[in-house]
């Protein structure tokens, strides 16, 4: 991210230098921004097996035929930007405009996988090595929960982006009336992604395994499931 903000300086220096000679004018802004709630649902049917592990050698298998549900949804949460931008004339009906802008944005992300219209298909008694799958587990007793819905909260993603921009402005009604088409590049220079996991604490007490649940929310600033760079355009009544 550290070169791709270099970059960005650089060009923004460079192209204000170019028009300090022009009829330039200049402003300066803020203003909140906030996206619309989506979400959506897909749906497949599929068959899968599951396994109910007797020993080390015996298990039944039993078949399943439904639908696989992935939900996703995505709930803004606050956004907001400051920006600057030039403006000089071209002619009497077209106007040129650059600028750069500091956004911020944060979303909350959440994917539920379930199943449904689930129909046992059939089971049988099948024999192999499940050595490796036999388990038992070592907690004796849990001494706490925890609600579901702290587990299932989603990803929080908080991003603050560097956007460059340019727009020509044309004139349609005395200075009243104007349509602007232009294109804009952003790049990412702070993200953190806040998500919530849960681990297994275990204690033994008066000869016992106790354990607990722990929830932890863990942070993720590196960015990589961002892309460095980012096109878009835009057109608008101004």
């Amino acid at each position: 991210m550290k070169n791709n903000l270099n970059l960005f300086i650089f060009g923004i220096v460079f192209f204000a230098q170019s028009l300090l000679g022009q009829n330039t004018t200049f402003n300066l802004g803020y203003r909140f921004e906030s996206g619309l709630h989506s979400e959506y649902v897909e749906k497949s049917n599929s068959e899968w097996t599951n396994y109910s592990i007797l020993n080390d050698s015996t298990a039944i298998e039993y078949s399943y035929n439904g639908n696989e549900v992935i939900e996703v949804k995505y709930t803004p949460k606050f956004g907001s930007e400051i920006y600057g931008s030039m403006k000089f004339d071209i002619s009497k009906y077209l106007k040129f405009r650059a600028g750069v802008a500091v956004n911020y944005f944060a979303l909350n992300y959440k994917q539920i996988y379930y199943t449904e219209d689930e129909v046992l298909t059939g089971f049988d008694t099948i024999t192999s090595d499940f050595s490796g799958y036999y388990t038992e587990s070592d907690c004796d007793v849990y001494i706490n929960e925890i609600p579901v819905e702290e587990i299932n909260k989603g990803r929080d993603l908080h991003i603050v982006s560097l956007k460059v921009p340019v727009e020509l402005i044309f004139n349609v009604y005395k200075d009243k009336l104007n349509i602007g088409a232009g294109a804009f590049i952003s790049t990412p220079i702070y993200s953190d992604l806040l998500y919530n996991s849960v681990y297994v604490e275990s204690n033994e007490v008066d000869g016992e395994n106790q354990c607990k649940y722990v929830l932890v929310e863990q942070s993720d600033k590196s960015g990589s499931d961002l892309e460095n760079f980012n096109l878009g355009i835009n057109v608008a009544f101004i």
